[in-house]
Order: C-alpha cells, then structure tokens, then sequence
C-alpha cells in the first residue's frame, strides 16, 4: 500500500460521506441517535477542560461537526480532505488542510487538541499523536475518541466498498500504552 493509494481510498469515502450528508443530512455509516450523543459528551468535555477563548484544535475535523458546537473558543480545525474542509470553512471554523503527521503549527499553540474518530485510520499512528502533542501548550488537554475494542472483520470482507477504514482497534489498556 503506498500513501497515494491510502489518500485516494480516504477521498473516496469523504465524497461518498458527502454525498449521503447533503443528500440526508445525516452520517451513512452511524445511527444520528450515536452521533448526537457521542458529540454532546465530546463537546461537554471541551468545554469542560477548557476555559473561555481558549485556543481549540480538533485534528482530522473532516466538516467540523463538533467544532460547531464548541462555544467561546478559538476553533481550529485541520484535515487532509479540501472537501471536507469547505464544509467545515463554511460553518465558520478556520481551518488548514494538511496531513496530521506534519501539521503547520508552531509549538505550543494550542490549549486543548481534539480527534475524533481519526486515529483507528491513520497510517502513522506515532507521527500524528507526537504532532497533537507538539502543538499541544504545556498543560493544556488532549482528547481522544475512538471505537472502543470495535471487531473490524468486516473491513476484510470482500464486499466492503473500501480498501481501506480502520486500520487498528483500541481499548482503555492500548490507549494508556500509548499515551504514558
């Protein structure tokens, strides 16, 4: 698998979430009721661990659905997809297209580091925490969401439409191997 190969599968299903969005309003691939809920809690604990004008980044913000329920804070959102991104600029989130293995931000910029749903699908999973914790303040907050011990036999399926989705799963103990 070489990158390009990796990127055009992600395009791929960024037009095809796109598609269904603007056709529905809604995610093909979750219940509304799941992603309303998975994206109060996420957003309460934003606000809960940041202060007002804090300086938010949510990295792999694809349109920026939780960005645009965080309230009195700097929104920031990166993603490689530009599709995605005009979604999100439109909503009133600055955002940068870029790779999450190098993103253009100085150190130190960010007072709390979001991702949602990303880090099962990224290639390099070491790059891109390492780059969340570069531009991550001294002190501020990193939060991480993802599929909890989520079984991807489906994902080797023949019929799956992609080549490519989740690439690794994680559970409470991963996660802690990772981060300490």
């Amino acid at each position: 698998m070489t990158t390009a190969e990796y990127r055009e599968n992600y395009i791929q299903i960024a037009r095809d979430h796109l598609a269904h969005w603007r056709e529905t309003g809604v995610n093909p691939w979750q219940s509304a009721v799941h992603v309303e809920a998975v994206g109060i809690a996420t957003s309460q604990l934003v606000h809960h661990y940041s202060d007002m004008g804090a300086k938010i980044l949510d990295a792999g913000c694809a349109m920026g659905d939780l960005l645009v329920r965080i309230i009195g804070r700097e929104r920031f959102g990166c993603d490689f997809n530009a599709e995605y991104l005009e979604v999100a600029a439109s909503r009133g989130i600055t955002v940068t297209q870029c790779d999450l293995e190098a993103m253009p931000y100085a150190n130190d910029e960010f007072d709390l580091v979001v991702t949602t749903d990303v880090l099962e699908h990224v290639l390099d999973l070491n790059a891109v925490i390492w780059e969340m914790l570069r531009v991550l303040r001294p002190g501020g907050h990193l939060i991480i969401r993802s599929p909890d011990s989520e079984d991807l036999t489906g994902y080797l399926s023949p019929d799956y439409p992609y080549r490519f989705a989740h690439l690794r799963r994680f559970d409470e103990a991963s996660f802690r191997l990772l981060l300490t």
